[in-house]
């Protein structure tokens, strides 16, 4: 817990420290399904502390008013709420929430929604990734063998999407090798049914050149898959990565990110655009945001803005995206700061008191936004300080980008909300409490 704990810390900052610090972490950030124009999707900022500021790390999920579209295998279409979420004003979020049954421990990344139920993956448990199901959306369980063979060592997934024999997964494992003796490389996983599934073999696309490689999000237009992520080319210095497949069997790494983008932490689909968002060093050497558009996941174009974002999502005919602020699009290459009033977001190193934004999602009639504020457990300043924090919920709600709605109050008191996500008639929002990490849950058909 402590090392998970950690990594989501790190996961979630905007500076740029050692990559192992951030990933004995996870981001931005994220994982994105496909959406004809409301999609989403989600990492690091330590990469993720760059890494974007990165979002993945963890957890918390609500919304996907996007519909994943078509598995070429077994896997019917996903039965998305084409609506974007069964949300209809604000109020109705303030109360109803509650924690699904089984998910003690369960560090939820991202959520899809297919013919038998839904699929959510998440950080692993010794030698199994973390995929798990659910009929109803309260009772969850993790797959064990033989629906699942163990990986080749501990690992996470980080996004899902519908695409390949039926379903893929896209994460990063731990395989020998490396300046460390060990190295991350990124992993993919996949299943015709949503129940059973296999390791994609380690190539050197996925392994890559450096000491470690991640993915952080993968998206489909239905006919390519491509995911997103960063590659450590030394200890501290890194350079984003970007994959396709026309199969979710056989990837190849893109060239031409080079080292001025740092990482990509997430992918979405926005009409007919492939859009991923993550963090570059602008001219000047300071940190900036990157955002790259791809009709074919071939060739890519870039802008840059001024910070990193870990999470970007269809909402309405335009994109929403979060770094230390909200960020909204109509074409994808003209971006506009959305102040939230009474949030001021701040990361190390300014202080040891936190508070960031780790998700945004459409939920039907507007979008929330969660994050995390943390304080302290002792003085800082003491020599014998051990780290500790005691983190707060942050979520705000909006249907037009400009009046903001404070649903805070709504989330257990010491929740720190990691992602979201919102298909169908129910909300997921995944919370680290202290005491468990776990799927928190609002259903709009509950009396």
């Amino acid at each position: 817990m402590t090392d998970l704990r950690e990594r989501f810390d790190q996961y979630h900052q905007v500076e740029v420290p050692d990559l192992w610090d951030q990933i004995e972490e996870r981001a931005a950030t994220k994982s994105l399904e496909p959406v004809p124009i409301r999609r989403r999707r989600p990492l690091v900022v330590a990469l993720a502390a760059f890494i974007s500021v990165l979002v993945a790390a963890v957890g918390f999920l609500i919304a996907r008013s996007d519909t994943e579209p078509a598995p070429t295998g077994t896997q019917p279409p996903p039965t998305v709420d084409e609506q974007g979420g069964p949300v209809s004003s604000p109020d109705e979020l303030l109360s109803g929430w509650q924690q699904a049954k089984g998910t003690a421990g369960f560090w939820l990344n991202d959520l899809a929604v297919g013919a038998d139920g839904l699929i959510a993956v998440s950080d692993g448990t010794g030698d199994l990734p973390g995929i798990w199901t659910s009929t109803d959306g309260l009772h969850w369980d993790m797959l064990r063998p033989p629906n699942v063979a163990p990986a080749a060592a501990s690992g996470q997934l980080e996004g899902i999407t519908a695409g390949g024999p039926g379903w893929v997964a896209v994460g990063h494992d731990t395989i020998a090798g490396g300046t460390l003796g060990t190295k991350g490389a990124a992993a993919v996983w996949t299943s015709p049914n949503g129940r059973t599934w296999s390791r994609v073999p380690h190539t050197p696309a996925l392994e890559g050149t450096g000491h470690t490689v991640f993915m952080w999000d993968v998206a489909t237009d239905g006919q390519t898959l491509v995911a997103v992520g960063t590659e450590g080319i030394s200890d501290n210095e890194w350079q984003a990565a970007l994959w396709t497949s026309p199969d979710g069997l056989t990837w190849t790494r893109v060239d031409g990110f080079g080292l001025q983008t740092t990482h990509l932490s997430s992918i979405a689909r926005f009409g007919s655009d492939f859009v991923a968002v993550g963090a570059a060093r602008c001219d000047d050497g300071s940190e900036c945001g990157a955002v790259w558009t791809s009709v074919d996941g071939q060739a890519w174009n870039q802008m840059l803005i001024d910070e990193p974002l870990r999470k970007v999502t269809a909402w309405d005919g335009r994109l929403v995206a979060i770094g230390h602020h909200v960020w909204t699009s109509e074409d994808a290459r003209t971006w506009t700061k959305r102040p939230i009033p009474d949030f001021q977001p701040t990361v190390r190193p300014t202080g040891p008191e936190l508070s960031w934004l780790t998700d945004v999602e459409d939920v039907g009639s507007g979008v929330l936004v969660v994050g995390l504020s943390q304080v302290p457990v002792g003085d800082p300043d003491d020599p014998q300080y051990d780290g500790r924090t005691l983190g707060s919920p942050i979520a705000w709600y909006t249907e037009d980008a400009t009046t903001w709605t404070d649903l805070s109050s709504a989330f257990p008191g010491d929740a720190e909300l990691s992602s979201i996500h919102a298909p169908a008639s129910q909300v997921f929002v995944g919370a680290y409490m202290h005491t468990t990490n776990g799927l928190l849950v609002w259903d709009s058909t509950a009396p």
